[in-house]
């Protein structure tokens, strides 16, 4: 095998698994496999993530359906077709340390939930990074409270099951609360996460679902919590 035709087939190899992890082809493979779920099912998008972007170009390509979508990412994965998108609103935030921005998508997302009434069927898309880019914060947590947190979180050389169990802690919409906030009696969620055997409820810290996770003591966190 010369040099040239080495390269070729390495290029060739690293594209095919950057296209087997792509976030559009996932969610339309999803769609193909699941067939019970007919073109006209979801009425409403909620797409949140570092793959966002990707994700809910694939639901749009698959569910004509959709009238409505919330796109929450960091502002350099938004494409231009998506802004110009008028049924989708789209919200810029701030990643991997949470900001003005990431209080505010969460506001947007309440507000979002909270109009899609009961009949409507609802398509949750959830990748890496949501943690950072969407809260809305308990009682006594201040923005400069939850930074301080979090840049402790990812300086402590904790995995991503106990920073992610911590920052439950903190917030009303993660560990599956942001439920609470739902009239929608039907959701499906899809994630997509870039850590090997990620848990359900550790991507974005489980906003619509927590199965536990024990806790190891911290001083420093557990200060904010007094």
């Amino acid at each position: 095998m010369t040099e040239l035709t080495a390269r070729v087939l390495l290029v060739m190899l690293y594209e095919t698994a950057l296209d087997a992890v792509d976030g559009r082809y996932l969610v339309n493979r999803w769609c193909r496999q699941n067939a019970n779920y007919e073109s006209n099912y979801f009425t409403h998008c909620i797409a949140i993530g570092k793959a966002s972007v990707a994700m809910l170009q694939g639901a749009l390509d698959s569910y004509p359906s959709i009238s409505k979508s919330l796109l929450v990412s960091p502002a350099s994965k938004i494409t231009r077709q998506i802004r110009n998108n008028k049924s989708i609103t789209v919200v810029s935030s701030s990643h991997p340390v949470p900001d003005e921005s990431s209080l505010a998508a969460g506001q947007v997302l309440l507000e979002f939930v909270d109009d899609i009434d009961d009949k409507k069927n609802v398509l949750f898309l959830i990748s890496g990074g949501t943690s950072s880019l969407v809260e809305v914060l308990i009682e006594g947590i201040s923005l400069e409270k939850l930074q301080k947190i979090n840049q402790y979180l990812l300086a402590s050389g904790k995995d991503i099951q106990q920073i992610n169990a911590w920052r439950k802690r903190f917030s009303k919409i993660k560990g599956g609360g942001l439920l609470d906030y739902m009239k929608t009696s039907s959701v499906t969620q899809l994630l997509l996460s870039d850590v090997k055997d990620d848990r359900v409820d550790v991507i974005g810290s489980g906003l619509l679902v927590d199965t536990g996770t024990e806790i190891e003591p911290d001083e420093y966190l557990s200060s904010f919590l007094v």
